[in-house]
């Protein structure tokens, strides 16, 4: 499902927290919507989903306007930063919920929660209390979950936040082989630029209630147009990846590396904006960008 936003004005309490905001996110794209705490990123995600209405502007899917239909009939699932799993249920129970909900009959809905639980790597969990599981296996339910209700498209508001970074990483791969598998218009709210670059196919950069530029993660990366866009990949910065053919690749992100030797290497962003590739473990040459 293709997602539009046009022109997306949300005001509460006087304040403008989203000012004429518009983005476009194509049919199996996955994009990340990236900045800091309250710029409008979460705000948004709630004006797609329904949740929230816009003082201003339209939503459409597949070029239908959707502004009056209710967040229980745009056909969109959302997984958010502390999970919300229904306490009461169990772990099967929860991911089954959507299709309860949509009369399937229970020996199919029980099957089909246990094969989701089983592709979010945890088969076998469907009998476990919500108490037993720890924060990861959380949210690794609530992401079955949602998928469960094959939605047209998939929200994440800050999905990872709340875990340490090993496990931050795991999830990263969980969810972008997801979208992979079920290609599912996925859009994910996020605070981490490295996490942005990594998972999506485009990125839209939020800064005091607009679009401060949007593109792929290397245009960013390498072409901010605007201060804030460059100050939020931060100061030195490493990332580890692969050189194949003169290209550095590190999930979604693909920028030139000529001169450099296929095989490990590692992306080096300066505190004065300059990118680097350099070869790891023995390789020879870099590229400054």
């Amino acid at each position: 499902m293709k997602i539009e936003l046009d022109d997306i004005r949300v005001v509460r309490g006087g304040r403008t927290i989203i000012d004429g905001m518009s983005l476009a996110v194509p049919e199996g794209a996955f994009a990340s919507i990236l900045g800091p705490s309250g710029a409008g990123k979460s705000t948004l995600l709630g004006v797609v989903s329904g949740l929230l209405v816009q003082d201003g502007g339209s939503v459409r899917f597949d070029g239908r306007a959707v502004d009056a239909l209710p967040a229980h009939k745009r056909g969109v699932a959302m997984v958010f930063q502390d999970a919300r799993l229904f306490p009461h249920m169990s772990a099967g129970d929860n991911v089954a919920f959507p299709l309860k909900a949509r009369g399937v009959a229970k020996a199919e809905r029980r099957a089909e929660a246990e094969e989701w639980l089983a592709r979010v790597q945890l088969a076998g969990f469907a009998g476990r209390r919500v108490q037993e599981l720890s924060g990861g296996q959380k949210q690794r339910v609530a992401l079955a979950r949602a998928l469960a209700a094959h939605p047209r498209a998939l929200l994440l508001d800050e999905p990872f936040s709340g875990l340490d970074e090993a496990l931050r990483e795991t999830m990263r791969r969980l969810v972008r082989r997801l979208h992979e598998e079920t290609g599912v218009t996925t859009l994910m709210v996020t605070h981490d630029a490295m996490e942005a670059l990594v998972m999506s196919d485009t990125v839209a950069y939020v800064h005091e209630g607009g679009i401060a530029q949007a593109g792929s993660p290397a245009e960013l990366l390498l072409h901010p147009t605007a201060a804030c866009v460059a100050e939020s990949f931060g100061g030195a910065r490493a990332l580890e990846g692969t050189v194949r053919s003169g290209a550095f690749a590190r999930g979604c992100l693909q920028v030139p590396a000529p001169g450099v030797a296929d095989g490990p290497a590692v992306l080096v962003r300066t505190a004065a904006g300059s990118v680097a590739v350099h070869a790891v473990e023995g390789g020879g040459g870099h590229a400054a960008l």
